[in-house]
């Protein structure tokens, strides 16, 4: 480079120094006089010119022991031919990399705890049998984690309140079985430290309570001070025990009382306040009522057909801002039957007497039979039904009963009647236990009429004998004895005359 000057300095500026300034410089002034030129030769300076410093990145920069991880050394000049280094600022790590271009990318296949550190790279290139070489990069530094434990949870993920839970923290790297497992809550203050010989150890939780209820993780620490990432999460669910339910009376009449207790262990908790609910199995009937006891009785003061069923408990309760759930009780069966309906018989025209036998109807009168029940009951139907065969009559309730009519009665109709009433809810049926019978006798008019004649006949026979009898007695007293033979033949002519009557009347 040369330059003009008036004065006795002149200065030389590199705006962009490169890889070619490297070397020694040296300075010459020259002076024309006389027609002669003068010139003289400074002492040389040596220019050092450095390589830029390196970038470098790292993905990921937190890696699982056995990962593979990559490290990018870069510099911002234009594409040169040189070697990148990669080196662990703590260990004897060091990998080198030829590049036609300005980066170089540097992969481990498989991290090891070895490489848990800081990392930089510096840059070299051969030039005039000389190396130059960059300053170092800032470091990144890179943090090798054990593997992610195994968690398992037994017998169940979801337990009742009092029972053994069992969970088992495993690490599968053979190289670091001697540590510590620390089981967790992910929310709460639970933690348990075990130490472990085998890679695997396991937490026993003898006796379930609700703090136990929420999420779980398993973390391992090696003797080395290595620490592995968390475990999946496995969730445990507590269930308050199973309610006991009990029944004042399984078999009701509609419109009965009926009461349904529903308690629960008394040792179960230090405090039992909470919300008992019983509730059937099928339908909507759902009551709930809160308790500061073991129990809780439910009073339904009416059942109806829709109680007929089966009724189970479930208790909750409110803790650490969750509500805790019981598991449903064991059923009880509430069966709600239909009173015994009313039968009555009748016949116009005197046409029915009453006997000892049952009812007795004179052959081609007509006679009805009436069904009736409490008004209380919803709309059904009465059935009539003649035993001894298939005969079932079914008519709607009007106003809580209904007749069958038999304009003419014939032998065939001899037999026993009673009633049945039913009702359908839904698509269930229900039915009545049946009247007690009136049995039906039917007899021709002749033979009703001879029978009662005779009937009467033979009471009037009685009535007079039993006059002369005492007439007889009062003469015997006042008079003398009237032979044997006159007395046996007086009792005789009046058993003659009264059987004569008798055939009078037939």
């Amino acid at each position: 480079m040369n330059q003009s000057s008036d004065s006795n300095s002149a200065s030389f500026n590199i705006p962009k120094v490169s890889i070619d300034h490297y070397g020694e410089f040296q300075c010459q002034y020259e002076k024309r006089m006389s027609n002669q030129t003068f010139s003289f030769l400074s002492n040389s300076v040596n220019l050092t010119v450095r390589l830029p410093e390196p970038n470098i990145s790292i993905s990921p920069a937190e890696v699982i022991w056995g990962q593979q991880l990559n490290i990018t050394c870069s510099v911002e000049a234009s594409p040169f031919s040189g070697t990148f280094i990669l080196q662990q600022t703590s260990r004897s790590f060091r990998m080198t990399q030829s590049s036609n271009s300005s980066s170089a990318t540097f992969s481990i296949s498989k991290v090891t705890l070895d490489h848990d550190g800081e990392f930089k790279c510096q840059y070299e290139k051969r030039m005039s049998n000389q190396t130059l070489t960059s300053v170092y990069s800032d470091f990144v530094r890179l943090t090798v984690n054990l593997p992610k434990p195994n968690i398992s949870i037994s017998p169940a993920a979801e337990v009742t309140w009092g029972q053994q839970v069992i969970i088992t923290c495993s690490i599968a790297i053979t190289q670091f079985h001697y540590g510590t497992f620390t089981l967790q809550k992910t929310s709460g203050s639970f933690r348990m430290t075990q130490p472990s010989f085998s890679g695997s150890e396991t937490f026993n939780i003898q006796k379930v309570t609700l703090d136990h209820d929420g999420e779980f993780l398993c973390q391992y620490r090696s003797r080395q001070i290595f620490s592995s990432v968390r475990s999946d999460s496995v969730h445990l669910t507590v269930n308050l025990p199973k309610p006991n339910i009990s029944i004042s009376s399984a078999e009701v009449t509609w419109g009965q009382q009926v009461s349904i207790t529903c308690s629960m262990a008394a040792t179960t908790f230090t405090s039992l306040s909470g919300t008992f609910i019983l509730q059937q199995t099928s339908g909507s009937f759902r009551m709930t009522r809160s308790s500061y006891s073991s129990s809780a009785t439910f009073n339904i003061p009416k059942v109806t057909l829709d109680h007929d069923g089966e009724f189970k408990c479930q208790f909750e309760k409110r803790m650490l801002s969750k509500t805790f759930t019981s598991l449903l009780s064991n059923s009880v069966r509430l069966n709600v039957s239909l009173e015994r309906p009313n039968i009555s018989l009748t016949s116009p025209n005197a046409g029915l007497v009453w006997g000892a036998g049952g009812a007795e109807v004179i052959k081609g009168y007509g006679f009805s039979f009436t069904c009736s029940i409490n008004p209380r009951y919803p709309q059904g139907d009465f059935s009539l039904i003649f035993s001894g065969s298939n005969i079932r009559e079914t008519r709607p309730a009007v106003k809580n009963s209904a007749s069958f009519n038999f304009p003419t009665s014939e032998f065939e109709h001899q037999g026993s009647y009673s009633c049945v009433y039913e009702v359908t809810m839904t698509t269930q049926r229900f039915s009545s236990a049946q009247t007690e019978p009136i049995s039906l006798v039917l007899k021709a008019s002749s033979q009703l009429l001879v029978s009662s004649v005779s009937s009467g006949i033979l009471l009037l026979v009685l009535l007079v004998s039993l006059a002369v009898c005492l007439g007889c007695r009062r003469k015997l007293c006042s008079k003398r004895p009237i032979p044997s033979d006159q007395n046996q033949i007086s009792f005789q002519h009046l058993i003659t005359q009264d059987h004569e009557n008798d055939y009078d009347d037939y």
